[in-house]
């Protein structure tokens, strides 16, 4: 009896996939301690960490940015992107001279131009961090 619930649950860990986790969190745990923890903290640390600023609300506030990044960014890809693409389907003209642009980039993932946002050359287009990373979002939306 035993030794089926004992197969059972090893079965149900290796199914789920929790074994694999269980088994990287020994790892992390065991090759924490050789560095030094501002470096590589240990799970213990990163929980800890974790529950500080859960707690002081820093988790939240920073959340919080995030999304009004993300989605600044993906309502001005919307805005920009729905008008240009109408456009450029309703204008023949239009669409003939953006045609092969278009389709050079088609198939490039949108994460790809962000090399291109991070390292501007010229100054005059750098901008703030917060306005550079709504620009990569927005021309990631409007690809």
């Amino acid at each position: 009896m035993m030794k089926k619930r004992l197969r059972q649950a090893k079965h149900f860990l290796l199914r789920t996939g929790i074994a694999t986790w269980l088994i990287l969190l020994v790892i992390w745990a065991l090759i924490a301690p050789l560095y030094p923890p501002s470096f590589f903290p240990g799970p213990l640390q990163t929980l800890l960490g974790g529950k500080e600023i859960l707690l002081d609300g820093t988790l939240a506030k920073f959340s919080l940015i995030s999304v009004e990044r993300v989605l600044t960014g993906w309502f001005l890809g919307i805005l920009i992107g729905a008008p240009l693409g109408i456009l450029i389907g309703r204008i023949r003209l239009l669409r003939q001279l953006v045609e092969p642009f278009v389709d050079f980039f088609r198939f490039i993932p949108a994460i790809a131009f962000l090399t291109l946002f991070i390292m501007r050359l010229p100054r005059r287009w750098q901008a703030p961090a917060p306005r550079r990373n709504r620009s990569v979002l927005a021309t990631g939306r409007a690809a």
